[in-house]
């Protein structure tokens, strides 16, 4: 209507100025051409403009497909089983390696290849493969320092090869809510936010690698116990009914055994050394040495011989050697003190304190 509005308008004014035109004045037929050329601007300019504000309507308002970054996987496809070694560095310097080996699967070479938990490296690398492009945190270097992701200023940096030559690096950094952490692949600039890894996820320290418990045994495989140490020789054997007795005493307090058999069931240790004897694990001249004999699924006695050595480290713990295992390790210190520092005294049963006796009355006193 709006156009048919103008159009009568425009044919309307044409039709007077067209008369005027036939009349004999020049000047003012002129005039009015010009401003019938003038309206004819202005009907097409309005015209224009209403079709482009119909085709930018249009524009906005059509219907379309959501525009989305796709999420990927941040290291692609990552099979675990096709990763041969690894290197976490901390924030402090400490450095860890682990590598695989045909034989033996994931070891510590630091420590003359002692056995890792496969376990433990596969629940690592089943984190990495999680990690995906979703949770961009930020693109540019002078986030990195801020983040804990720069090249010299982490929380942890892991390196790990393929059995192919393919490099990979990854720097986990600050946590700004929990189970939440910075990450960033080393060869790319983007930080993005991951929420199933942590720096606890990538220790550097040994132990956290490997089983703790050094030497097993059932309590009730469990046969002889004896005991070598500054105090003396102890011994002990338990007869067909499961009942103890030591050597040198009828009577002896059993709880004080039973507390030395129970740490022999899981004897844990702090880490490995290795399996080369170096002098000042002091086994020539040891602390303490633990002998004990199991019996095995078919009833065959067997012997095991826990040899403690020397302290070593600042913590105090000492060097243990089974003769079951090719490996020296460290077991604190609290868990052997007893086998180090018990003697027969230790063993006696607790005399009874007799009842005491009332006091007579004197007389008068009631």
């Amino acid at each position: 209507s709006r156009f048919l509005t103008i159009g009568v308008k425009r044919d309307a004014s044409m039709t007077r100025n067209t008369e005027t035109i036939q009349q004999p004045n020049g000047r003012q037929t002129l005039g009015n051409l010009r401003r019938v050329m003038a309206m004819d601007m202005v009907v097409y300019g309005l015209a224009a403009l209403l079709l482009l504000q119909v085709g930018l309507t249009a524009w906005v308002y059509w219907p379309r497909a959501a525009r989305s970054s796709a999420i990927v996987p941040l290291f692609g496809e990552l099979p675990a089983a096709e990763v041969v070694s690894l290197s976490i560095t901390d924030d402090s310097g400490q450095e860890i390696h682990l590598a695989k080996t045909t034989d033996a699967g994931w070891v510590l070479p630091a420590f003359d290849d002692f056995p890792v938990q496969a376990g433990k490296v596969e629940g690592l690398f089943g984190k990495l493969a999680e990690l995906t492009t979703g949770r961009l945190v930020a693109r540019n270097e002078a986030s990195y320092a801020r983040l804990r992701v720069a090249d010299d200023e982490f929380i942890r940096r892991l390196a790990f090869n393929a059995a192919d030559g393919r490099a990979h690096t990854l720097y986990i950094g600050s946590a700004p809510r929990f189970r939440a952490t910075h990450v960033r692949k080393g060869d790319q600039d983007a930080v993005y936010l991951a929420g199933n890894l942590t720096s606890t996820d990538a220790d550097v320290a040994p132990r956290n690698w490997i089983d703790p418990i050094y030497f097993q045994a059932t309590e009730a495989d469990i046969q002889t116990l004896q005991i070598t140490n500054a105090n003396g020789n102890l011994a002990f054997s338990k007869d067909e009914s499961g009942i103890w007795a030591m050597a040198g005493l009828e009577e002896f307090n059993d709880n004080n055994l039973i507390a030395l058999v129970t740490t022999l069931t899981n004897l844990n240790m702090a880490e490995p050394l290795g399996s080369e004897e170096l002098a000042e694990y002091g086994m020539d001249e040891p602390t303490a040495v633990v002998t004990l004999t199991t019996l095995d699924p078919a009833g065959a006695r067997q012997t095991h011989t826990l040899t403690i050595g020397a302290q070593v480290d600042e913590d105090n713990n000492y060097v243990v050697k089974s003769s079951g295992s090719a490996y020296y390790v460290l077991v604190p210190a609290y868990t052997l003190e007893r086998f180090i520092e018990w003697g027969a005294s230790d063993f006696l049963k607790p005399t009874p304190t007799p009842a005491a006796t009332p006091e007579p009355s004197s007389p008068g006193s009631e």
